[in-house]
């Protein structure tokens, strides 16, 4: 696991650079902490009007807690799957909140729709991606039905998973 492609589910309460409209709510506790690595892998379709334009299709990524350890993965929906088989999707199109980096994909605080199993990520309600290095489009010519990974600008991040009480 190459530790320069970080992708993190990370509570970020302990974290005091974080822009405070990525906080999750004040009740919520730590889950579970990890890095990773791993790619966004992007799709080159036409436009509306006819122009073609990069569309992110799946992040790829291993997770590992802080121990080196494997945890779980990263993948399409967004989705999060620990070890244990417990796992959560997010609602990726509209994140609660979202604050632009240079050159690398946006930090999000996003809501977890829906998960199963029985395990770590059970009950999780958001999860929060921060500190983001890289993942952007490809900056080549985007020609439709192409299939891009950006192994050569890695997704980097700090994420975190957070259970808020039932109310």
């Amino acid at each position: 696991y190459d530790r320069s492609m970080l992708t993190s589910l990370l509570f970020a309460a302990a974290i005091s650079s974080i822009d405070p409209s990525l906080l999750p709510p004040a009740d919520s506790t730590l889950v579970a902490s990890t890095e990773g690595g791993g790619v966004q892998v992007y799709g080159c379709a036409a436009n509306s009007d006819g122009a073609s334009s990069w569309t992110l299709i799946e992040p790829v990524a291993s997770l590992f807690d802080p121990a080196g350890k494997p945890f779980g993965t990263h993948g399409k929906g967004p989705t999060w799957t620990a070890l244990d088989g417990s796992t959560i999707a997010a609602d990726g199109k509209t994140p609660l909140a979202r604050v632009a980096r240079p050159a690398a994909v946006p930090e999000l605080l996003l809501k977890v729709v829906s998960g199963s199993g029985n395990g770590v990520l059970s009950g999780v309600r958001f999860v929060q991606r921060i500190e983001t290095v890289g993942g952007t489009a490809p900056a080549e010519i985007c020609r439709a039905g192409k299939r891009c990974g950006t192994q050569n600008d890695p997704a980097a991040s700090r994420s975190t998973t957070g259970r808020t009480p039932i109310k």
